[in-house]
């Protein structure tokens, strides 16, 4: 495979991979960025968020309690009818999320295995922690039995919290949203208390915003993000003064440190990064960025390497002049991909 198809299947095996990787992680970290879609709740206590994609929807939801949290889906009349996912964290740290079903306007709402149905969640997670509690969970969007409501965008869901683990204690507080999607504008206000969409007052809720200045953001991601703009700066240099710079004899001197000095600013700023997501989440190579920046570093820095190999090979000494140039600039276009994706995960852009 020659150097220039070799480019192409990597940048075609990227934008396959991208939209796989751009799926939420059930993991209870809610991440920004991470969803499409979320909304406010409770002057801002309440945190919903959802992801709807091909086959399967994913939400998330946080709420300042140490007891149960519960979506629903498809209501009738107050509760009743309701697909719903409730879960909650022992006080050993085990996890549930349960699959359910309100038979009646204020429950019960017993979990789908034991109305003859399928538990039909695809995957879940929940964590508790200062006072609050967060579920993450995945299900199909399509409904698959009786008890199973299908998630369609525009349509109202409801919210509730308990103050403890029992499913059969009464909720804190309850509410509803409207579902929405990225280009779908954001979701309508939601009323709180204990109705449905149909029985809840004024609206009481808010699109959730972006909170924090940019200046408060730059200061986390500075360290990040400057050697990797100086890296893709350095590398780009390097390539126009390879490709027009020929004229003057010292070029070559010139191109050598400018894509050597880029590819040791890449790895300074990957290095900051990992440094970044262990003091935070903890968990690497959960979004799109993290997996362009791995894959632009290798090119980064296998380029000076293919370009100093020139040099040292006897055969097929064209071949790696070629894998060196292509190398390179896949190594800057993904460069230019990764500050972009970078600053959509930050909340800049």
């Amino acid at each position: 495979m020659n150097a220039k198809k070799l480019l192409i299947a990597t940048l075609v095996i990227v934008m396959v991979l991208l939209p796989v990787l751009a799926e939420p992680l059930v993991d209870s970290l809610v991440t920004p960025r991470e969803y499409q879609s979320s909304e406010s709740f409770e002057n801002g206590t309440v945190t919903m968020s959802w992801t709807l994609g091909g086959s399967l929807a994913w939400f998330a939801i946080t709420a300042p309690t140490e007891g149960w949290v519960a979506l629903g889906f498809g209501a009738e009349s107050l509760m009743q009818g309701a697909d719903m996912a409730i879960g909650w964290v022992e006080d050993d740290g085990k996890a549930f999320v349960l699959d359910c079903y309100a038979t009646g306007p204020y429950g019960p709402h017993p979990p789908d295995t034991e109305l003859g149905g399928k538990d039909n969640l695809a995957a879940f997670a929940a964590t508790g922690k200062a006072g609050f509690t967060t579920i993450e969970f995945s299900r199909p969007i399509a409904a698959s039995e009786a008890n199973d409501k299908p998630i369609v965008p525009g349509e109202p869901f409801i919210w509730a919290y308990g103050p403890t683990d029992d499913l059969d204690e009464y909720h804190m507080v309850a509410g509803y949203g409207t579902l929405s999607t990225p280009d779908g504008g954001s979701a309508e206000a939601s009323g709180t208390g204990s109705g449905s969409p149909s029985a809840a007052g004024a609206g009481s809720g808010t699109s959730s915003a972006r909170q924090g200045s940019i200046s408060g953001i730059l200061v986390i991601v500075l360290p990040h993000s400057l050697p990797l703009v100086l890296s893709f700066i350095l590398m780009t240099a390097g390539m126009l003064v390879a490709r027009y710079g020929k004229k003057n004899k010292k070029w070559l001197a010139i191109h050598k440190p400018l894509g050597t000095g880029g590819a040791l600013l890449g790895i300074i700023g990957l290095g900051f990064g990992v440094r970044m997501v262990a003091l935070s989440t903890g968990m690497h190579f959960r979004v799109p960025h993290a997996w362009l920046g791995t894959t632009t570093l290798v090119l980064a820095v296998a380029a000076p390497i293919l370009g100093q190999s020139m040099f040292k090979v006897k055969k097929n000494k064209a071949e790696v002049r070629k894998l060196h140039r292509w190398v390179g600039r896949a190594a800057i276009i993904l460069m230019a991909l990764t500050i972009i994706s970078g600053l959509f995960q930050a909340g800049i852009l």
